[in-house]
């Protein structure tokens, strides 16, 4: 059985993945910026969740997809095809509202797609940093940005909160979606799966109960 329980708080991200892929956990609160990129035998046992996240149909993991958009002010928003190297050239010197780089639907999984779709990589530049992905809506709507990127779901719920959301077109125009990705789980490693394992499944009971996160680190549990 087990005696006690090891705590480990990662100082970086990197120290996170490093952990991860050594297996050095029994439980792991990461973020998804690490999870996208870990290749460890985890399973993933909880999620955060809004209301204004999607599920998948088919792993049941909860997801979240960011967008590039524009505003009426800007020369392509009404252009029935946007011409790629113009509109690459646009996005150079464009003013973005955007959060913190770190945020992988919100920023990272955008502008990736925004770099698919017309060869741009925006890492530098005319930023506006908003402190929220709702303030980069409201930025752009309010004209201090031409261009937002955020997540597709904090879009949404802007909108609705304006009672604007059923007349969106007239305000913004998405021009790239990027891939889901998952919210931050909290995952087992492969022995405690809670399909397999009861002490997994009591483990994930008492997560459950206490609603435990914030940062990011690890668990080891210490044999008796």
């Amino acid at each position: 059985g087990y005696g006690s329980v090891g705590i480990f708080e990662t100082d970086t991200e990197d120290d996170m993945l490093r952990g991860l892929n050594a297996e050095q956990f029994d439980i792991a609160f990461v973020p998804s910026s690490v999870w996208a990129r870990q290749r460890a035998g985890y399973t993933v046992v909880l999620q955060s969740r809004r209301e204004r996240d999607i599920t998948s149909t088919r792993t049941r993991m909860v997801l979240q997809r960011g967008v590039v958009f524009i505003s009426p002010r800007s020369p392509y928003f009404d252009a029935e095809i946007i011409p790629r190297d113009e509109f690459a050239e646009y996005l150079a010197s464009a003013r973005m509202a955007v959060v913190g780089s770190q945020s992988v639907a919100g920023f990272v999984g955008p502008l990736y797609a925004l770099n698919a779709e017309y060869g741009i990589t925006r890492t530098t530049g005319n930023f506006l940093w908003c402190r929220s992905n709702e303030e980069v809506v409201k930025a752009v709507l309010s004209g201090l940005a031409d261009i937002g990127v955020t997540e597709e779901g904090d879009m949404l719920q802007v909108l609705r909160a304006a009672g604007i959301e059923e007349d969106r077109d007239e305000y913004l125009r998405v021009v790239v979606r990027s891939r889901p990705v998952p919210t931050d789980p909290v995952v087992f490693r492969a022995g405690l799966s809670p399909e397999t394992s009861a002490l997994g499944r009591e483990l994930k009971q008492a997560l459950e109960d206490h609603s435990l996160g914030g940062g990011f680190g690890g668990v080891t549990l210490q044999s008796a």
